[in-house]
C-alpha cells in the first residue's frame, strides 16, 4: 500500500476513536511545555485548510482522495514519485466540532499504533504551536508497501478557536533524515 494509502486509512481512526473515546481529558495538556514550531525551510509552499496554515515543499501538488468523514476537511499532497519509490506523502484533515479533545485522541493513536498495528518506536512530544491551545507530535515507524519501513509523524492539535486538527506525514526515514518531512507538522499556525 503506498503512504497516501496508509495515511487515508490512519486519520478516520483518529476521528472514530476521538469519538468512541471515553473520558474527558480536556485539561490534561494544560501549561505543556515541549518543543517549540519552527519556520519553514525554503523553497516550501503555504497551504491553507480552514484557518489552519502549514508548509510543504514547493513541489508537493493536491492529489485526490475518498471523500473524508462529514463534518472533516481535508487536503492531501504528495511529493514527486521517483522511480520505483513511494513518493512521501502529507494529509491533513480539520474538524470543526470534533467529540474529543486533542489529548483523548493522541491516547487513542499511541494505543492503536502500539498495541493493535505493532507499529515501532511509537513516541509523542508536546509541541507548542501558535493558535493551537494543546497540540502533540506522535511519531512511529511501521512496514509499508513490499515490506520497506516507513516513518511517520502525526501532529494532533486542539484550536485555540475551537475544533480538532490532525496532520499525519509519512515516508521513509531517509526522507526523514534531510529535516524537510520534520518541518512540515511543526510548520503549523492557526488564527
Amino acid at each position: 500500500m503506498r503512504p497516501l494509502g496508509r495515511l487515508r486509512m490512519l486519520l478516520p481512526v483518529l476521528v472514530l476513536t476521538a469519538a468512541c473515546s471515553t473520558g474527558d481529558t480536556a485539561g490534561d495538556q494544560k501549561g505543556v511545555t515541549g518543543s517549540a514550531g519552527a519556520s519553514p525551510p525554503a523553497r516550501f509552499a503555504a497551504r491553507s485548510l480552514g484557518p489552519v496554515s502549514f508548509a510543504t515543499p514547493q513541489d508537493w501538488k493536491p492529489v485526490s482522495t475518498q471523500p473524508p468523514p462529514a463534518g472533516v476537511q481535508e487536503l492531501a499532497l504528495r511529493a514527486p514519485a521517483a522511480a520505483g519509490a513511494a513518493a512521501p506523502a502529507a494529509v491533513g484533515q480539520l474538524q470543526a466540532q470534533p467529540p474529543r479533545n486533542a489529548a483523548a485522541s493522541v491516547d487513542s493513536l499511541v494505543t492503536i499504533k502500539r498495541d493493535v498495528q505493532r507499529a515501532q518506536n511509537v513516541r509523542s512530544e508536546p509541541i507548542t504551536l501558535t493558535g493551537f491551545t494543546s497540540a502533540t507530535i506522535v511519531s512511529y515507524d511501521e512496514a509499508g508497501p513490499g515490506g520497506a519501513m516507513l516513518h511517520a509523524e502525526a501532529l494532533v492539535g486542539d484550536l485555540a478557536a475551537g475544533g480538532l486538527f490532525v496532520l499525519n506525514v509519512k515516508g521513509t526515514q531517509a526522507d526523514f533524515d534531510t529535516g524537510q518531512l520534520s518541518a512540515i507538522p511543526r510548520s503549523a499556525r492557526a488564527g
